[in-house]
C-alpha cells in the first residue's frame, strides 16, 4: 500500500477516533492517575469509582493465568493507608486494580472488572 493511503488511513481513523495501536502501559498508568487523582490523595475518603471484586473471586482470577501485568505503582495513599497499585488487563480486555498494603501489607483490595474508556 502506498504510503500516502496508509497516511489518509490514520488520519481518517483518527478524525473517527480510532486507535491504531493500544495504549502502552505508562501512557495508561498516567492517564489513570490523572483522571482518579483526587481519590488517591493522603486526605481522600472517597472511595474509587470502579465495581469492588470479592476476593475470592480475585484470588480465582488471579491464578487462572488470564490477567496480564499492566503497570504497578508502590505508595499509593488510599483511605489513609498506602497501597501497591497493580493493573491488569484480561485476555478477554477488560482490567482489574488490585491493592495490597494498608497496615502491615496485610490489606487487599479488588476492583473490576473496568472498561478500559473508564481509564482514560
Amino acid at each position: 500500500m502506498p504510503i500516502k493511503h496508509v497516511l489518509w488511513l490514520g488520519l481518517m481513523l483518527a478524525s473517527l477516533g480510532v486507535r491504531a495501536e493500544p495504549d502502552n502501559a505508562e501512557t495508561l498508568q498516567q492517564r489513570f492517575e490523572s483522571r482518579y487523582q483526587a481519590y488517591l490523595s493522603p486526605d481522600s475518603q472517597s472511595t474509587l469509582p470502579f465495581e469492588k471484586l470479592e476476593l475470592a473471586g480475585w484470588k480465582a482470577l488471579s491464578v487462572s493465568g488470564k490477567l496480564t501485568p499492566v503497570f504497578s505503582k508502590p505508595d499509593v495513599f488510599y483511605f489513609g493507608k498506602t497501597y501497591v497499585f497493580t493493573l491488569y488487563q484480561a485476555d478477554s480486555g477488560p482490567y482489574y486494580l488490585h491493592a495490597k498494603g494498608g497496615f502491615w501489607g496485610m490489606e487487599e483490595l479488588a476492583f473490576g472488572p473496568i472498561a478500559q474508556d473508564r481509564l482514560q
